[in-house]
């Protein structure tokens, strides 16, 4: 830490900011949180959080938040199991939701991130109504704090920098963690707001001047930047349309992704060379934007499939359905074949919308089990055994999906 300070001193008696975690714990669970959740550093700047960590400064309820979240995301964390089963992060998040709570009629950001890490805490563990409780509280406090129209549009500071980061936090949630569109944006004041900067430039503190905003086509190598721009293509489908206007729908949206995907930064290219050379964590990140690109695909082209949804086949409209089962089936095997390459850097599968995808792969390409061809039958079997190892890794930290593992386990052999 640049203060030099002892992380010993971080938490102790007589300190006002004492949560009774002892300070080599807490150092850990907060390396685990910049490491491995999603949201870490949309929320908190790494080296300004662990410098209010030294001086005791950091907010009571932020700190057991991230201290709750973290405990199921620890390496190797069959060994720190015993903080979730002996019921401690279950402690931790309930203090925090206590003192968040009492603090809720005074507007702060920092309001915001432990509702957003405890609405999280909570959905991984599959406590549903309070995880939705808690979001909503989210978006009351962004209201209250009046995100995004008093997060500043041309500031590159780090505070700045930091405000911008949480509404796109709350942005995010809202448009693909399937809560209420509570982001209270409008259309212009997106196409205003400026992108997170890229996670190097925000972790070192060395911002960019030129702000890149939503509506700029220029790329910053942002992953955030770009995990909000997929979000908003994805998020144009309107399934109350009759078919033939879905098919013109699907087409542009189609269109639309193949080309944010071409306009990728060639950091989030998948190769080996990024492979090889990047991070676990940075892995993940490059397995997730691809993932992001073939997941979007596959549910867009298998919304008007019969054998996936409760359409029918309509007349004039065959070729056009038999074509989006070809396209949904192939992005299928292209999310197996991501996650085969990745089996060995991504072993802990933190993130639940990769075990997800990998169910929804599995649910695309089940019928071929069955097909004619030996080879594509048993290309789909190969296929489905990854897809499972896949959604079994992240059932750990996700209830959810350790609920979809099951309907895995019947795949022929």
């Amino acid at each position: 830490m640049s203060s030099g300070v002892p992380a010993e001193r971080a938490f102790n008696e007589d300190s006002p900011m004492d949560i009774g975690i002892p300070a080599p714990l807490v150092s850990k669970l907060v390396d685990s949180y910049f490491s491995n959740f999603f949201y870490a550093t949309l929320l908190l700047h790494p080296p300004t959080f662990r410098e209010d960590l030294v001086t005791g400064s950091a907010t009571k309820h932020v700190v057991l938040g991230v201290c709750a979240v973290a405990s199921g995301l620890c390496p190797g964390s069959g060994q720190d199991a015993h903080l979730l089963n002996d019921g401690v992060s279950l402690e931790w998040a309930e203090k925090a939701q206590a003192l968040v709570f009492a603090h809720l009629a005074v507007p702060k950001e920092e309001n915001l991130v432990t509702l957003l890490n405890l609405t999280l805490f909570w959905y991984r563990l599959g406590q549903w109504q309070r995880s939705f409780l808690l979001g909503t509280n989210i978006f009351c406090a962004a209201r209250m704090l009046n995100f995004p129209h008093s997060v500043s549009s041309m500031d590159n500071t780090l505070p700045a920098e930091t405000s911008r980061r949480r509404f796109w936090a709350c942005y995010i949630l809202s448009r693909l963690g399937g809560m209420l569109d509570g982001s209270n944006a409008t259309v212009d004041a997106l196409a205003r707001m400026p992108l997170p900067q890229s996670e190097q430039e925000f972790g070192n503190g060395t911002l960019s001047e030129k702000l890149i905003k939503f509506e700029n086509t220029e790329r910053n190598g942002s992953f955030f930047a770009e995990v909000i721009r997929v979000g908003s293509i994805c998020f144009t489908q309107n399934t109350e349309l009759d078919i033939e206007e879905r098919l013109s729908n699907m087409q542009a949206l189609d269109i639309a992704l193949r080309k944010w995907r071409n306009g990728l930064p060639d950091i989030f290219a998948f190769n080996s060379t990024n492979l090889e050379h990047y991070q676990p964590s940075e892995v993940s990140q490059i397995l997730l934007i691809n993932i992001l690109f073939h997941q979007s695909l596959c549910v867009l082209h298998a919304s008007i499939i019969p054998l996936f949804t409760f359409c029918r086949i309509r007349p004039g409209c065959e070729d056009a359905q038999i074509r989006s089962a070809q396209t949904a089936f192939d992005h299928a095997q292209h999310i197996s074949s991501l996650l085969q390459k990745c089996m060995a850097s991504h072993s802990e599968g933190h993130w639940g919308f990769i075990g997800y995808s990998a169910y929804c792969s599995s649910a695309i390409q089940l019928p071929f089990l069955w097909c004619q061809s030996p080879d594509v039958a048993a290309k789909a079997t190969a296929n489905i055994k990854t897809n499972a190892q896949v959604i079994r890794r992240t059932g750990k930290h996700w209830k959810l999906i350790s609920g979809l593992a099951s309907s895995t386990q019947t795949t022929p052999s």
